[in-house]
């Protein structure tokens, strides 16, 4: 990347950093600075069939608060109650990054690249984890991109406006890619009413720097005999979840269809970073029933570390979250 371009991303999130944006968060730096020379940037391991898998940590998203981020329309009292009853606190709220890395033969194949060094010291990790679990980046032969928000492709790039990944191949949807680098992306149905153009700057420089590296999926395909794509609209218009398979084992990873707890408790409360946000309640709603009834094992990126659990259904279109006991800290026996 020249220079100039350079020059813009680092505008574009320490801009992204200042004012509020679709995913900009207010928590003062210091509180994030001090919590990060403590993180616990790390990997923990487990096989599913032939798979050898890694959840890397990419640090966390920092809320000041539940709302109005989470639940806009709904009282405070109503959701305040909620969090009581699930344990959760409503201030300083802290949003996992949860980085899946699949070892298949001679294939290293990450799904996203997390928030990356441009923001907050709170995220950015995930470099660190993966040298903890002693990979490096130029082993890293493939990313799968299941949306373009920026905490999860900003750490494609370091803050020269480098690629981190230099031997990778990108693959994100059709439908992903045009809405971000169209001329006009569309916010309308979306709940939060600030100024969207950073980001979608920040996210279409990134998609334009890869483009020349990127393969384009439908959803239905099935990527490196091991995961098959479902998109699952809403959150963005290509936002993409998908199944991970290997002989009689599998498991689902539902990627932004839940930010928070709160939102599997009650899904139809909706959360502001979804582009559409009734559609976004909709798809949440139905994957929820879908994963409930089939009662697979279920990853996300931003439910606590590691994002690994199962969902089960509570009431008409409302669940609840029972995260994977393990017994060691670094693997997991499926």
């Amino acid at each position: 990347m020249n220079r100039r371009t350079a020059l813009k991303l680092s505008a574009l999130s320490s801009s992204l950093i200042a004012a509020p944006s679709l995913m900009s968060f207010t928590k003062s730096k210091q509180q994030s600075r001090d919590k990060a020379q403590n993180n616990t940037s790390g990997f923990l391991q487990f096989q599913m069939g032939d798979l050898d898998l890694l959840m890397l940590s990419d640090g966390y998203v920092p809320l000041p608060s539940i709302q109005p981020i989470v639940a806009p329309d709904t009282s405070a009292s109503d959701v305040n109650l909620t969090m009581a009853e699930i344990f959760q606190k409503t201030k300083d709220v802290e949003l996992g990054l949860n980085i899946l890395l699949i070892n298949k033969g001679d294939r290293k194949i990450l799904i996203d690249t997390g928030i990356g060094s441009h923001f907050d010291s709170s995220g950015g990790w995930l470099p660190q984890s993966l040298e903890k679990a002693g990979i490096a980046t130029d082993e890293i032969t493939d990313i799968f991109i299941t949306h373009a928000h920026r905490d999860h492709i900003g750490g494609i790039l370091d803050q020269e406006g480098i690629l981190i990944f230099k031997n990778a191949t990108y693959y994100i949807s059709q439908e992903e890619f045009d809405f971000w680098t169209g001329k006009n992306p569309d916010f309308s149905a979306s709940k939060y009413q600030g100024d969207h153009q950073k980001s979608i700057a920040f996210s279409s420089t990134i998609l334009r720097k890869i483009e020349d590296k990127i393969h384009f999926y439908q959803s239905g395909d099935v990527l490196f005999d091991c995961l098959k794509t479902e998109l699952a609209a809403g959150h963005t218009p290509g936002h993409t979840i998908f199944s991970l398979f290997s002989k009689d084992q599998s498991l689902t990873h539902i990627v932004d269809i839940v930010h928070h707890q709160l939102l599997i408790e009650k899904p139809h409360w909706g959360i502001q970073f979804d582009v559409d946000f009734n559609k976004g309640i909709a798809t949440r709603k139905k994957v929820l029933q879908k994963m409930a009834e089939q009662k697979d094992l279920l990853l996300s990126m931003h439910l606590p570390w590691p994002g690994m659990g199962h969902i089960i259904q509570t009431g008409d279109a409302t669940f609840k979250w029972i995260p994977l006991a393990y017994s060691t800290p670094k693997r997991v026996s499926l």
